[in-house]
């Protein structure tokens, strides 16, 4: 059985994005997004029928056409008046792009055949004209070779006519019998309407690429393959977007009312295919739906999440539509740790009410690490207690990675705050360690503390926290973790998380362990032990003034 992959996979995925492709490439891009056996005879059937037009028709003068065709099939010169030559660019143009696209441009943005519209004779808006079949455009270019026929007509479509392809299949055709309704009517109309808004969306996204790509030309990437703007280019470029979607609005005539419009009927027909399980056409309409979004902050200058607001919630969601397609994923995981590490604190301020961590202390501890190097601690609690629930054949070497992570972060917090908040004295007696560990920065950090957590650290975890094989973690470990339950006072208890702590700390620096009996049974109480220390570092750092 064949395995449904990613759109973007596929070769045809090249094909997103384009203004205008042949019909040959718009068939095949149609099959990559789960529209099988589409045809010429059937495209042929809904402009005949009036339910879908090509986006363009290139037409040949017959003059031209015989000379053309002739030239093709005996392999002669190709020879053409000279009044053919606006036509004979644009259709080479057209019929090897990746040669002559800029040449017939030049200075001018916009795709060729936007810029021929009204100049170049012979290019056609289907919809405009009335139908002709397919063979009426044909030519024979020797009239000793009859049996030789060729065509002198390009059709083209815009690449998110697939949208309109499903749409056309469902209601004229009786196809796709889902039974989610899909929204009807959205295809047709004037202004706002889908169509008429995808091609503003299309003509504006062909501007910004066109601008983007010399400047892309110019700029090399790094050793990693990486291209980055400067700050002068990034500016530019977003000034000259503000600039060509305000034009873009102008050429088609919204309105900032119509693209949230457009916004939301592109949403509920994303919800539709979903639910239909229309998978692949939702996974390009859903990058439609993003250039729509930046099709709208680019002309008004708003930010995405008022985007997101304004947009509102689909098909009975109780969060924005939008942020359920493009998470913020560092919004989550903050929200996502506050909720564990609420959770966890719950048995920390039983044992140490002296420094207990309430919601207000919690969140003020991620407001600040926010604004240091130490924002990854929200990823690795997340990231971390995923890992734990839900097993895999790699469960055992993810769940010491993250562990590893998270247990050099009570050494990083106190480094950073004595750094950056701490007094003087402190500061200096940090700077002048040679390479300062987990144990050092601890009696730094709780020096001077009354009641006296470093005393009870190092009483009980002297000996106990250095591990540099499995065999010394597994004895000592199993030394401390008893003792945190049978802990009697809140410098006892915190004393002996920070001794696990700092044993978890001292074992995992030192290699990785892929054994799934070696932190069976421990690895919730290192986690805690861990969290535990974070929490008593930055009730700490409270009582001294350094936040």
């Amino acid at each position: 059985m064949e395995l449904l992959q990613s759109l973007e996979n596929t070769n045809e995925w090249k094909s997103f994005g384009k203004r205008y492709l042949q019909i040959e490439e718009f068939i095949r891009f149609a099959k990559a997004a789960g529209i099988y056996d589409c045809t010429l005879e059937e495209l042929e059937e809904y402009e005949c029928n009036r339910w879908m037009f090509p986006a363009a028709r290139l037409v040949m003068p017959e003059m031209y056409a015989r000379s053309f065709w002739a030239a093709q099939v005996s392999g002669k010169s190709f020879e053409f008046d000279d009044k053919f030559l606006p036509f004979h660019q644009l259709n080479f143009a057209m019929r090897y792009p990746e040669s002559s696209l800029d040449v017939l441009t030049g200075c001018d943005l916009r795709h060729p055949i936007d810029c021929a519209w009204g100049v170049v004779e012979g290019l056609e808006r289907p919809r405009d004209k009335e139908y002709l079949p397919r063979e009426s455009y044909a030519v024979i270019p020797d009239e000793n070779e009859r049996e030789i026929c060729c065509l002198t007509a390009l059709h083209f479509y815009h690449y998110w006519q697939i949208y309109e392809l499903y749409w056309v299949r469902r209601i004229h055709k009786g196809m796709y019998k889902d039974n989610v309704p899909m929204p009807i009517g959205e295809f047709e109309g004037g202004n706002g309407c889908i169509v008429h808004s995808l091609d503003a969306i299309s003509y504006f996204q062909h501007l910004c690429q066109s601008r983007l790509k010399p400047i892309l030309a110019t700029v090399s990437p790094d050793l990693d393959g990486w291209i980055e703007l400067d700050p002068s280019q990034q500016t530019l470029l977003e000034q000259k977007a503000h600039q060509d979607a305000l034009d873009s609005l102008q050429i088609y005539k919204l309105s900032e009312a119509d693209l949230y419009t457009v916004l939301k009927q592109l949403m509920s027909l994303h919800n539709a295919y979903v639910k239909s399980e229309r998978i692949r056409l939702a996974e390009a309409l859903q990058k439609d739906i993003w250039r729509t979004v930046q099709f709208i902050q680019s002309a008004f200058n708003i930010p995405t999440d008022q985007i997101a607001e304004c947009a509102g919630r689909i098909g009975g969601y109780t969060q924005n539509y939008l942020e359920l397609l493009f998470p913020d994923r560092r919004k989550e995981a903050r929200c996502q740790a506050i909720k564990i590490l609420r959770s966890l604190a719950k048995e920390y301020n039983n044992k140490a009410p002296t420094y207990a961590m309430p919601d207000n202390e919690i969140d003020a501890l991620l407001n600040w690490i926010e604004t240091t190097d130490l924002a990854w601690f929200e990823y690795v609690v997340v990231e971390l207690n995923a890992t734990h629930l839900i097993l895999h054949s790699w469960h055992t070497a993810a769940s010491f990675l993250y562990l590893k992570s998270l247990a050099s972060f009570p050494e990083s917090l106190i480094k950073t705050l004595i750094l950056l908040n701490g007094d003087s004295t402190t500061r200096n007696n940090l700077q002048n360690q040679r390479n300062p560990g987990m144990g050092t920065v601890i009696c730094l950090m709780f020096r001077n503390l009354t009641p006296s957590i470093l005393g009870s650290y190092q009483s009980i975890g002297q000996g106990y926290w250095e591990a540099k094989t499995v065999a010394e973690f597994t004895q000592n470990s199993a030394h401390l973790i008893p003792l945190i339950s049978a802990a009697s006072s809140d410098e006892v208890y915190l004393g002996v998380n920070l001794a696990l702590a700092t044993l978890v700390r001292n074992f995992t620096s030192h290699l990785v362990v892929e054994d799934p009996q070696l932190l069976q049974g421990r690895y919730v109480k290192c986690v805690r032990a861990i969290l535990a220390a974070v929490f008593a570092v930055w009730r700490a750092a409270r009582s001294k003034g350094w936040v």
